[in-house]
């Protein structure tokens, strides 16, 4: 890409500055591969804050697990969810770790931003589908782990008939929730994770679409 095509590549972004400023290939190169840092900046920010949420759904789950009365089943469900907040955790500082090695580079921006591009929309889609092939476990778990809470709160004992109609209304709420859950997490991931990456992706498709 020549000066020529740099500069009007960069007279396209309403933040340029001033018009009158006349850059250097260096400066303008530099100046998008800023542009370009912000919104890597602001898809961390959403990792810190999910790692931020799921260490106080730990810590509220392991009060639970010691909460005196809970019975073995409660247990079960509470360990198998924090066994899989540790491999979230996991998986976000492996996929930190391996965002973090890519730099973006002046004299190379195009490649080292298509290198990024590429990892970030692998981790939305990965992210998407596990969360998915979780959910149908997770939410009738979950669902009857309420229910029996419930039971020990009030001095009955922990149980139920799979001929009772609670069970099958417990049953239809965990379906609801799961059929419920796939819309909510496009959005969930749209708004926390996918704006950041379509904005480096329009960047990143003015940016080869000027090349000549």
């Amino acid at each position: 890409m020549n000066k020529d095509n740099l500069r009007e590549l960069w007279n396209m972004f309403p933040d340029r500055g001033s018009a009158e400023k006349k850059y250097t290939e260096e400066e303008i190169l530099s100046l998008m591969k800023n542009r370009a840092d912000r919104s890597l900046k602001r898809f961390n920010r959403s990792i810190y804050f999910e790692v931020i949420m799921s260490l106080v759904a730990l810590v509220i789950i392991l009060l639970a697990f010691y909460q005196p009365g809970a019975i073995l089943f409660n247990r079960l469900v509470l360990t198998l969810i924090t066994l899989l907040i540790i491999a979230y955790f996991i998986f976000f500082g492996w996929f930190y770790k391996r965002l973090q090695s890519i730099h973006l580079l002046t004299s190379d921006l195009r490649e080292s931003l298509e290198k990024k591009i590429q990892l970030l929309n692998w981790f939305l889609k990965t992210y998407f589908w596990i969360n998915m092939l979780i959910a149908p476990v997770i939410f009738p778990l979950s669902v009857f782990l309420g229910f029996f809470a419930g039971q020990t709160e009030n001095g009955k004992p922990a149980g139920i008939s799979f001929t009772d109609p609670v069970f099958f209304v417990l049953a239809a709420i965990s379906l609801v929730l799961i059929v419920a859950f796939y819309p909510f997490l496009r959005w969930y991931i749209r708004k926390l994770y996918g704006r950041h990456v379509s904005d480096l992706q329009t960047f990143y498709d003015n940016l080869t679409g000027d090349e000549s």
